[in-house]
């Protein structure tokens, strides 16, 4: 229904757009795949698409501050529940500095402000309850986990750059394509980190406890410690900042692909499907 409303306002001209992409949305069987395998993608679907609405309007509108209160109602649960979207606020304060200069827009920048603020105060609060209830001053575990990750990917080697535009290429079942293209262009240690081309604790995703991030937030006890994750972590990135720069670019490249739902499992169907589903991946 929000999905409708929403294509509704924004479109009012085109009549029958609004049903053609809630019907989009209803049927999207990656979409109703994942909801039951991770609870908090239907959740946050809801509250990003409450959140768009909400910040389209504050620019459209006239109630301008009644529109922040809509867009805050649902950018703080959606923080909440994907803190990934924690970064949306560095960018609504471009927004709102760009707005400044204008005169008709002075009052969208004091509502994108209005919903920096609580958004950003509801975030402390939170952190403040994980460091009281979980003794960890945080937003979220798995966000430490992701920063780890992504720190440990600054420590390859410049051999194994290339091989991460391969590397990141999705799987395509019984075709292997990813795989013989590394073997034809790599030796083996130059793509063995990636994930998936070895053991999980071996590669930068699940090894980085015994590689280098992990070294340095060991505690007294020899164990990671998730207190020193982060400092650990930020000490990697600006040591190896050219190569976290470097990255960025393959860190794109991976999420240009269609990697979830219907399109991951055909390995057993037809050749004409898979060569179907294989171009629309690509």
């Amino acid at each position: 229904l929000l999905t409708f409303f929403a294509a509704r306002s924004l479109f009012p001209q085109n009549i029958r757009l609004p049903y053609i992409i809630t019907a989009l949305l209803a049927f999207n069987v990656s979409f109703l795949a994942y909801a039951d395998t991770f609870l908090t993608e239907p959740l946050s679907a809801v509250f990003l698409l409450g959140f768009s609405f909400g910040l389209h309007q504050i620019f459209v509108q006239q109630k301008k501050f009644l529109w922040a209160l809509l867009a805050i109602v649902f950018l703080v649960p959606l923080i909440l529940t994907k803190p990934i979207f924690y970064y949306i606020l560095p960018l609504l304060f471009l927004m709102a500095g760009a707005c400044v200069f204008y005169k008709d827009k002075r009052k969208t920048a004091l509502s994108l402000i209005l919903s920096i603020a609580i958004c950003y105060a509801t975030s402390q609060a939170w952190i403040i309850h994980n460091q009281k209830i979980h003794g960890a001053k945080i937003l979220s575990q798995t966000g430490l986990t992701v920063l780890a990750v992504r720190a440990e990917h600054d420590t390859m080697q410049w051999r194994e750059y290339p091989a991460a535009y391969f590397a990141f290429l999705p799987e395509l079942g019984s075709f292997n394509l990813k795989k013989r293209l590394l073997e034809t262009f790599f030796d083996y240690d130059d793509y063995r980190r990636y994930r998936g081309m070895d053991e999980n604790d071996k590669t930068f995703y699940g090894g980085w406890p015994e590689g280098e991030v992990g070294k340095r937030a060991r505690g007294k006890d020899g164990r990671v410690d998730e207190s020193k994750i982060k400092q650990a972590a930020l000490s990697i990135i600006k040591e190896h900042w050219l190569m976290h720069l470097a990255l960025m670019p393959a860190f794109a490249w991976r999420g240009s692909f269609v990697t979830v739902g219907f399109l991951n499992a055909f390995d057993a169907e037809p050749l004409i499907l898979k060569g179907l589903k294989t171009g629309l991946r690509y």
